[in-house]
Order: C-alpha cells, then sequence, then structure tokens
C-alpha cells in the first residue's frame, strides 16, 4: 500500500495512518473469512509524505504516475501481486493494466475508519478479477453484478455482494498452484484438526490460538457448528467457537440461523391494524450492529392484506433523520427480479418521505433501476422522549413478489440515516411468514 499524504487533492493527518492500517486489517480478515481461509493477504506498506500534484480530474491518479515513487525506492518488477494508493483527494477506482509489470493496481482516498475498509474490498476485489481473468478464469464474479448477475447470488449490495463473489469462487488456490499464475503463492501452515483455521500463524488475521478455539477439535464447543463455520457466521463478524450458544437466545449456533442476533425467524400469522399495541405483536427480538448497547427492536406480522412491521429504536440525540426499510419480496436477493422496495421514512415530518421499486430485470450493465412505487404503504411513526417508533402495513401486491401466503420467505434491512445499520452492513435479515 502506498500512502500519500500530501497532494493537491489535501491532506491526510499522521494520527490517520494508524487507521488507515486498521482499515487495511479489516479488509484482510474479510477475504479470510469468506474464502474460507484460502485467500490470504500481506500488506507492506510506503509512506510518502513529500507533495505530490498527481490527483487528475474525477479524483484519477494513474499508476503511471505512482510508478516512479516506487522504482525511486527500490521496488521491482513482479515485487508485488497488487499496489493500492491512498491519497487524499483520490476517488475509488480499479485500473485494467498493471504496476511494476504484472501487479495489479487500484486507488482509493481516505474516506475515514468507518468506511475506508469497505472502499478497500471493493476495489481490491477488482484487482482479483483482473488476475483470474489473466490466468484464463473469465468467469470470475464481477463486483457490479449487473454485469454478470447469473453468477449472483441471494445477496445484497456492497459488503454482501462481496462476499457472496467470495465463498461462490471455487477456484481461489490456482493463483499459487497454476503454473502460468504471476500472483500469489502457495502457503502452508499448521491445521492438527483440519477444520480449516491455522493453528497459530500470525500471517493470518485470526486462527486458533486467537480465537481460543482447540486444535483438536473440528468444533470446539460442540455445539453442531464447526470453527470456521463460526469464524464464517458473519461476513464480518464471526460467532464465539467457545460459546455453543452466542447470541443468547437459546439456540444453539449450529441450529440457528442468525448465530449473531438473537431473533427468531418466524413472523406468525395476526391480523392487526396500524394501531393495534406491541403487546399484540411479535417481537422478533431486538440487536443493532452499530452499537449493541441500545439495540432495535423488530416486531413483523401478517395478514391475508398487509405486512406488518414494528421499527423501535431507543432515544438517541439527535434521533435517526431517516429510516430506510429494503424488502426482498421473493426472497432472492437485490440483483434478481423486480420484487425489491425501499421505502424511506422520515422520522421529522414523520412521513414516508419516498417508496421505490429496485429493478433488477433491466440489461447489463445496470445493477437495477428505481422505479416510482406508487403502493398505499399505511405508516405512524411516534417519537417520545425514550423511543422512536416507526409502524408499517405493506400491502400485498403478488406483481411485486408480497404473496402473503404462510411459508413465504422475505428479506429485510434496517439501516439508518444511509449508514447505521441493524444487522451487518448490507445484509439482509430473512423471516418466514407462518400460521
Amino acid at each position: 500500500m502506498v500512502i500519500y499524504t500530501r497532494t493537491n487533492g489535501g491532506t491526510i493527518a499522521e494520527s490517520d495512518l494508524p487507521l488507515i492500517q486498521a482499515s487495511m486489517d479489516e479488509a484482510k480478515a474479510f477475504y479470510q473469512r469468506n474464502t474460507f481461509s484460502r485467500h490470504n493477504t500481506n500488506y507492506s506498506y510506503l509512506v510518502i509524505r513529500d507533495y505530490r500534484n498527481i490527483v487528475g480530474e474525477h479524483g484519477t491518479i494513474p499508476p503511471w504516475v505512482v510508478e516512479p515513487d516506487l522504482r525511486a525506492r527500490g521496488y521491482r518488477d513482479d515485487q508485488f501481486d497488487g499496489v493500492i494508493v491512498v491519497a487524499p483527494g483520490s476517488g475509488a477506482y480499479m485500473w485494467g493494466g498493471w504496476i511494476l509489470r504484472t501487479a495489479g493496481y487500484c486507488q482509493s482516498g481516505w474516506f475515514g475508519r468507518a468506511h475506508m475498509p469497505w472502499f478497500v474490498v471493493h476495489e481490491y476485489g477488482h484487482v482479483i478479477d483482473w488476475h483470474f481473468e489473466a490466468l484464463g478464469y473469465p468467469n470470475y464474479p464481477h463486483n457490479h453484478p449487473g454485469v454478470n448477475r447469473e453468477l449472483i447470488g441471494v445477496c445484497g449490495p456492497d459488503w454482501d455482494v462481496n462476499a457472496d463473489i467470495c465463498r461462490r469462487w471455487s477456484h481461489w488456490l490456482e493463483l499459487g498452484r497454476n503454473a502460468r499464475s504471476r500472483w500469489g503463492r502457495l502457503a502452508f501452515t499448521r491445521d492438527a484438526d483440519q477444520d480449516g483455521l491455522p493453528d497459530n500463524d500470525p500471517r493470518f488475521v485470526m486462527d486458533e490460538a486467537r480465537l481460543g478455539s482447540r486444535t483438536d477439535s473440528r468444533d470446539s464447543d460442540g455445539d453442531g457448528l464447526s470453527d470456521l463455520g463460526e469464524v464464517m457466521a458473519g461476513i464480518l463478524n464471526a460467532s464465539n467457537p467457545r460459546n455453543a450458544d452466542t447470541d443468547r437466545d437459546g439456540v444453539r449456533d449450529g441450529s440457528d440461523r442468525y448465530p449473531l442476533y438473537p431473533l427468531a425467524t418466524n413472523a406468525p400469522f395476526r391480523r392487526l391494524t396500524i394501531e393495534a399495541p406491541l403487546s399484540s405483536r411479535t417481537l422478533l427480538g431486538s440487536y443493532y450492529y452499530m452499537d449493541t448497547r441500545t439495540p432495535v427492536s423488530l416486531y413483523i406480522n401478517w395478514d391475508s392484506n398487509y405486512l406488518h412491521i414494528v421499527i423501535r429504536t431507543p432515544f438517541t440525540s439527535p434521533p435517526p433523520t431517516r429510516i430506510h426499510v429494503h424488502t426482498d419480496n421473493n426472497n432472492d436477493g437485490l440483483f434478481h427480479g423486480s420484487d425489491n422496495y425501499h421505502l424511506i421514512f422520515n422520522t421529522q415530518t414523520r412521513t414516508l418521505e419516498r417508496q421505490v421499486l429496485c429493478d433488477a430485470n433491466v440489461p447489463a450493465p445496470d445493477d437495477f433501476i428505481e422505479r416510482p412505487l406508487n403502493e398505499p404503504i399505511r405508516t405512524r411513526i411516534i417519537l417520545d422522549r425514550s423511543q422512536t417508533t416507526v409502524r408499517i402495513a405493506i400491502p400485498r401486491n403478488s406483481a411485486y413478489g408480497l404473496d402473503l401466503q404462510s411459508g413465504e420467505q422475505i428479506g429485510i434491512r434496517i439501516v439508518f440515516d444511509g449508514w447505521a445499520h441493524m444487522f451487518e452492513p448490507t445484509t439482509y435479515f430473512r423471516f418466514t411468514l407462518t400460521q
């Protein structure tokens, strides 16, 4: 990684450098976790503090303006598999060419600790795509799904689609063992119980020693979920391989669809009005990924006419201005079909501010197109001193996948002010309508 601290695009403070490295560690953990520990990235860092006038129009930094800085410091052809540049004023791009002859190249700005890992994961994903294509695997899924949606599974955008690509791809080891590959190498590590996790290896972000799991058992806590399965319980987080019920919801991790979330996944039939008290509704559970100290409560029921949802958040100062609710009515992910709703509720005006249909039945390269949605959705937003409560009744519409029948599975994503996620970022929580 090359970090420019002073460019014509601005400056990066010295105090931000450890945060950039922490962001890279998170990106590294993402790839280890979601590739079944088959892809491990080792970074080295070069910080250039001299001023550089290198940021072009739209934040571009071409590889040919960076390469002289690398060669001046003794870096050689073929020394790296990839080069990531971080600079103030930089946009986030992957270039379709090489630097230092064979290294893939991408760039990113410094977008803060909360956002930087995502940009690295996404742009580095393009570098991996380039490596596999050059190696003769053109079907590595592009992480702009509209290009190859037939290769994309049931997932949400951004973090989730990148995790889906990693988990579905089966040729990770080819970068190291294919004789034609110029990128990566096979690395061997001790794995006494052959569960897919290194026993104790500082080259990795996660191993049995740091997780506290056993090296003589594939399932340290005997809950039916292997230690590797615990690591992969979420796309960004692991369940606890030393606790048979990580989320303490009474369901052992091996039998729990969501070991990280203490929520039930069955939404029972119940005839309700928008004013129906919470005591008459079904609380699936409470959780908040961004801050577990202030969990969000989620109530879901259904009847033959409406899907009933209540979101209740503890009071914060200020309370969230906009609450985004995304539903995947056909439970087929964001990038398939014409069945994904995006509803935006404004807590200040106490209105449904916007409703759109995300239509993925569109030609490449578009991921989807937002179309106006004019459903008679009933809402009531209540703010008091202790809670913000959003009540929603979404009408049945089979044309958009919302059939409201027993056994139907639906996904939901809940996001506060566009960035604070109830569940792991950009992932759906999937529930089943039951009698």
